[in-house]
């Protein structure tokens, strides 16, 4: 099984620059595909059970990834179609795309854990202020313009629902078992499609940088 340096990130808990880095001073063997980066799977130094929690994890980041990555929803609208004569006599569907945070399952999520949080633990719990950065972030990373702006704001969101993963397990009462499940969705849920966002928009920038590379220099890449 290979992996691409996106998914690797995810699988392996670190960032794409960090897997970078240890393909360059060959930690991980990696070979190159249309100018993006494989990564061997095979050639990770693990055991039996740690291959097969790596496949399952694999599973989960390209899951993530499809999820992170899908269309947004769309709507129908009608508008009058006019006649040769200049009156309106009819109407036609017309597909438009709709484009806010609200259509990212990443932000049902974080409003969810962000009002379970408020509910179970007051609006003053430091955890309930960690999400809404990580939400107000992951809204600014929708509505930035470019693929490198999108994944610093993404990556910030991912880093802020860690921040209140720590809160939730450090503060409050040891034996609370609600703040333990909260932090544990937060790990396994919302993290994972954060994550799956920035490294989208990782994959992207590092398309179009190779685009327009091939473009430039016609034959000298992704040969």
């Amino acid at each position: 099984m290979d992996l691409s340096l996106s998914e690797a990130a995810i699988v392996l808990g670190k960032t794409p620059r960090q897997i970078r880095y240890l393909i360059k001073s060959g930690t991980l063997k990696a070979k190159k595909e249309k100018g993006c980066w494989v990564i061997e799977e095979g050639s990770l130094p693990l055991s039996d059970s740690q291959r097969q929690t790596l496949a399952r994890r694999a599973t989960t980041a390209r899951e993530a990834m499809a999820e992170a990555t899908a269309p947004v929803e769309k709507v129908m609208a009608r508008e009058p179609v006019a006649t040769e004569k200049g009156v309106a006599s009819r109407e036609k569907e017309k597909e438009k795309k709709t484009y806010s945070v609200t259509d990212l399952r990443a932000f049902a999520l974080g409003e969810e854990l962000f009002r379970a949080v408020e509910r179970h633990l007051g609006g003053e719990d430091p955890a309930k202020m960690c999400l809404f950065e990580a939400m107000k972030m992951l809204c600014r990373g929708c509505h930035a313009f470019q693929p490198p702006q999108k994944e610093a704001r993404f990556t910030e969101a991912r880093e802020a629902a860690a921040d209140a993963v720590t809160f939730l397990l450090l503060t409050g009462e040891a034996n609370d078992a609600m703040r333990k499940d909260l932090a544990r969705r937060i790990e396994a849920e919302l993290i994972p499609k954060l994550a799956a966002l920035a490294a989208s928009q990782e994959k992207r920038s590092r398309k179009k940088r190779h685009e327009g590379l091939t473009g430039f220099f016609p034959g000298s890449f992704g040969q």
